[in-house]
């Protein structure tokens, strides 16, 4: 085994009727668990033509010395690198050279938005051949073929997706799994079951207060009745199958507008709703405080998860998606005699728009370090604004951080709302936001920083004149060519009318997704830009720490360190150097970044 790629697969017990399966159980619980058995895995070495996978039976060759040091020299190739990496590390501290996952290239190439990720389709779409069939009885010799057949597929999925794909890319996907199949934080699992229990307490005091119970919010047709007995318009819209049905769900416009409802019982029941529905942080504290028995703490990200490049969070942990202030991040804790180090870009996705824009007054003001927000907010209510001015500055920050994407006075309405909700629990007292004050707000927006509303109309033309350019990005056919080497993907890209979902005719930009057409206009095309843009600007940065710290996480645009006591100032000085210092395409940026360092994630 002297070749330096292998493609591994795991072929693994499973249990469906014991609910002990992947599709009932997180990657990490699964492969964690007293049941876990390997049953053998397929190997292919080498790329050249014509080489054909072997099959294994059982692990005893991952417990041969000789084995597992060629193994660790090598560059493994897998789909879905975590579950077989996790694997090779956990059970048998195997931690390969290199690992390449096809999975993660399919979905920086923008495959999984028409395609999907898995293996099969892939290959069908590629027409390399199909995968073997699974059952949980399947023999030695149906295990055998599918293990071959699955590693010689994965290589040839791989010389596919390896034409052109940026080198840049395979340090950052090796890096990515890593932080899940290689990890140093860990969980505080008290902690983390005291706020578990604390939210569950609140929402069942809230369900009390309001007379009604979990069964009847968690259902849409009951949460409906509800609503109606109360004399109050459901909210509708149109299902993928053509049907009406409510719109109720969490990013459903009709929703958003209960929440706002003149009623305050209306806006309690739809807050209520949504606590029920949307128990992610129950969830995930009662996962952490499970996991924190299990040694160190995996944190799965998916590779490219997002249109726009960004991570998203799996495993039923989410560690894309911790608040900033909340529980949970408390809960997250470096290796004894540690620190986590953290830092922040600033106000990064506006600074990009004003960068495409040209906005000159902005970007020096942000280059600067004067205080945008208040700025805007003096010319918004036409008075001096100071950070005293509590509300006026909130409305300035708010207005700056997201105005650069052509929101609409409704949406931005809504928005801000819901944020002034949030603030007056923490103690303040707010007045909500008028739909006279709102249009006002979002009209002098637009006065003010003129060169960024003429920003969406060159970003429409630019996205369907194939061959012009915008900043660092290149219009092609369909696609936008980023400044990595890598695509924003709009298949099927036309200008149509359809009909949407309350009934409106439109006219506009639609493209192919795997859940239908989807519209898009100057406004999102510098949305997408402007998010792949800081996607690109935050991994640039963390390529440059990776040889010389520890990155156990990131979120978003914050890069976290894990260092040793001693090391703290010295992981802030890389940092703040780092994190200043943009490529050569983004030359004109003006960046800052905000840092901090402690021995819980949120104390930083």
């Amino acid at each position: 085994m002297s070749d330096p790629f292998v493609c591994w697969d795991a072929e693994t017990y499973y249990d469906p009727a014991t609910k002990y399966s992947l599709s009932s159980m997180s990657t990490s619980d699964y492969i964690r668990d007293a049941r876990f058995r390997l049953l053998g895995f397929g190997m292919l070495v080498g790329l050249e033509e014509g080489k054909q996978a072997r099959y294994f039976q059982g692990d005893g060759l991952l417990r041969d010395p000789t084995f597992k040091a060629r193994l660790e020299s090598s560059i493994v190739i897998a789909h879905n690198a975590q579950f077989d990496c996790a694997i090779l590390n956990w059970h048998y501290g195997i931690r390969p050279k290199g690992i390449i996952c096809t999975l993660s290239m399919a979905r920086a190439l923008g495959l999984s938005v028409t395609v999907g990720g898995s293996l099969a389709a892939l290959c069908k779409h590629f027409n390399l051949g199909e995968k073997a069939p699974l059952r949980p009885d399947s023999t030695p010799e149906e295990l055998a073929l599918r293990g071959a057949i699955d590693a010689e597929l994965t290589v040839k999925l791989y010389k596919i997706l390896a034409r052109g794909f940026p080198p840049q890319e395979y340090k950052l996907i090796d890096h990515n799994v890593r932080q899940f199949t290689e990890p140093t934080l860990y969980l505080d699992g008290p902690r983390a079951k005291a706020y578990g229990e604390k939210l569950r307490a609140d929402v069942d005091a809230q369900l009390t207060a309001l007379g009604v119970d979990a069964t009847e919010l968690a259902s849409s047709s009951l949460f409906a009745s509800r609503l109606e007995s109360m004399g109050v318009d459901v909210p509708m819209k149109t299902s993928p199958s053509g049907n009406l049905i409510p719109a109720l769900a969490k990013g459903d416009e009709g929703m958003k507008e209960l929440l706002e409802h003149e009623d305050p019982v209306v806006c309690a029941l739809a807050a209520a709703r949504l606590g029920v529905k949307s128990s992610g942080d129950v969830t995930r504290a009662e996962r952490y405080a499970r996991m924190a028995s299990q040694g160190p703490c995996p944190v799965f990200y998916n590779y490219y998860g997002a249109h726009t490049g960004r991570k998203s969070g799996g495993d039923g942990t989410n560690f894309a998606n911790l608040k900033r202030g909340g529980e949970l991040r408390q809960c997250v804790l470096p290796p004894s005699g540690h620190h986590l180090v953290a830092g922040d870009l600033s106000q990064i996705e506006a600074r990009i728009t004003a960068w495409l824009a040209g906005q000159a007054d902005l970007l020096s003001g942000f280059a600067e370090g004067r205080d945008v927000y208040c700025e805007f907010a003096s010319y918004a209510f036409n008075k001096t604004v100071t950070p005293a001015d509590k509300f006026e500055r909130f409305t300035g920050k708010t207005t700056v951080l997201g105005g650069g994407f052509g929101v609409g006075k409704k949406t931005y309405r809504t928005q801000v709302n819901a944020m002034i909700r949030e603030m007056n629990r923490k103690g303040n007292d707010f007045a909500p936001l008028s739909e006279a004050l709102a249009g006002e707000i979002i009209d002098a927006y637009r006065a003010r920083y003129s060169m960024i509303p003429e920003l969406w109309r060159r970003a429409e033309h630019m996205a369907t004149h194939p061959g012009t350019t915008l900043g660092p990005c290149v219009s092609e056919v369909n696609a936008i060519l980023l400044p990595n080497g890598l695509r924003l993907h709009y298949p099927g890209l036309n200008k149509e009318h359809w009909i949407t979902k309350t009934g409106e005719e439109k006219f506009g930009w639609r493209y192919d997704t795997r859940k239908g057409r989807a519209s898009i206009w100057g406004g999102t095309w510098v949305e997408n830009m402007v998010q792949s843009l800081a996607r690109i600007l935050i991994f640039d940065m963390q390529a440059r720490l990776m040889p010389y710290w520890t990155l156990p996480m990131d979120t978003y645009d914050e890069l976290v360190i894990v260092c040793k006591d001693s090391e703290v100032e010295a992981a802030k000085a890389a940092l703040q150097r780092v994190m200043t210092t943009g490529p050569a395409w983004a030359a004109g940026i003006p960046l800052a970044c905000e840092i901090g360092a402690g021995k819980t994630y949120g104390d930083t």
